[in-house]
């Protein structure tokens, strides 16, 4: 079976960004996935350029899912339409953007959006953050990985 490979991209570089890259990792590693994490470093310019480049990769290169948590507020809908375009499945984390309705309108490719509920945000310490944050990526993951395998497997 064909190792499934995801690029995640945030917007830049804080403690919460860095605990959710080492969730993200920790989950792709315990469900066999490759996972290619890039930090936009706040410029939504270079966030576009960034995700369209893997979008156009050649020779298998290119990721089976991406799942952004964008720098603006549009979310990057044209590289998103390519993404689908391409058969990438496309996941927008702790973002509201006003194109998926749209853009699962054109594609069989998984397309959603996710954000922690109030009562994951809520917490009394670090401790309690880091383990939200945790589950909330190894959710994101899992879940992708299992849209991801019923897609690529039907």
């Amino acid at each position: 079976m064909k190792k499934l490979r995801c690029l995640v991209s945030i917007p830049g570089d804080t403690m919460y960004l860095r605990e959710q890259t080492a969730a993200a990792q920790a989950t792709a590693a315990r469900l066999g996935m490759e996972l290619e994490v890039v930090s936009a470093e706040m410029d939504a310019v270079a966030q576009g350029q960034q995700v369209l480049k893997s979008v156009q990769a050649r020779n298998g290169l290119q990721p089976d899912a991406i799942l952004l948590e964008p720098v603006s507020a549009a979310g990057l809908p044209r590289v998103a339409e390519a993404a689908v375009a391409a058969g990438i499945a496309w996941i927008v984390s702790n973002a509201k953007v006003d194109y998926i309705s749209a853009l699962r309108a054109k594609t069989k490719a998984p397309v959603f959006l996710v954000s922690r509920s109030y009562r994951d945000r809520a917490h009394s310490g670090p401790t309690d953050s880091r383990n939200a944050t945790q589950r909330w990526n190894g959710s994101i993951l899992a879940r992708a990985g299992h849209e991801l395998d019923c897609f690529t497997t039907v």
